[in-house]
């Protein structure tokens, strides 16, 4: 069997895999694992020649179940596949769940990762209209923190754009939202 032929061949289970999954809310764990394992085992049967029933498929499934749960080929990085692939054989709904409970969490860490703030992030012009910010106790007007801004010695308005000295800019158009992001920003740490 010719590799281009196995690669569409492949695909085509894939397809077929994808065209019967369950539409997420509707699907079970169950169910998902059940679909995961039988494409595993196809995709195997297929990259060995063996798709008609008989003992050859049986011999081939018995060595992929085997190479499942006992996956040293793997390395660390493949750490949550070698422990759904470990579940998938004895119970694909355990096996489908864990991946789910990992998914789960792995997005919430994210979630809170992006959710903190990052002051290096922000550029020498929005440092400093934070700086005004803070020293005040009543949210400024853009107009007010612009003219701020022009006394220090490294901003200059250039056109209609405030420009550091170390090569950042604001647009005078987006200093309104500048300034009140800053305010939000400052009015949570009070």
């Amino acid at each position: 069997m010719g590799k281009s032929t196995f690669e569409a061949d492949r695909q085509g289970l894939i397809d077929r895999y994808l065209a019967g999954a369950p539409r997420e809310g509707e699907k079970s764990d169950k169910d998902s694992g059940e679909a995961v394992l039988t494409l595993i085992l196809e995709t195997e049967r297929l990259r060995h020649g063996v798709t008609q029933p008989g003992e050859d498929r049986d011999r081939r499934d018995a060595e992929t179940i085997a190479a499942l749960q006992n996956s040293l080929k793997l390395g660390p990085e493949h750490s949550i596949a070698e422990a759904a692939f470990r579940r998938l054989v004895p119970n694909p709904e355990a096996a489908a769940g864990y991946v789910d409970a990992y998914d789960t969490e792995r997005r919430s860490k994210q979630s809170q990762i992006a959710q903190k703030e990052r002051p290096r992030g922000r550029d020498s012009i929005t440092r400093k209209i934070e700086g005004i910010m803070s020293k005040e106790t009543s949210k400024l007007a853009a107009k007010v923190v612009g003219r701020m801004l022009l006394e220090d010695p490294d901003i200059k308005l250039i056109g209609d754009e405030y420009r550091h000295k170390d090569g950042s800019t604001l647009q005078a158009r987006n200093l309104d939202s500048r300034v009140w992001d800053a305010w939000n920003r400052i009015s949570k740490r009070i």
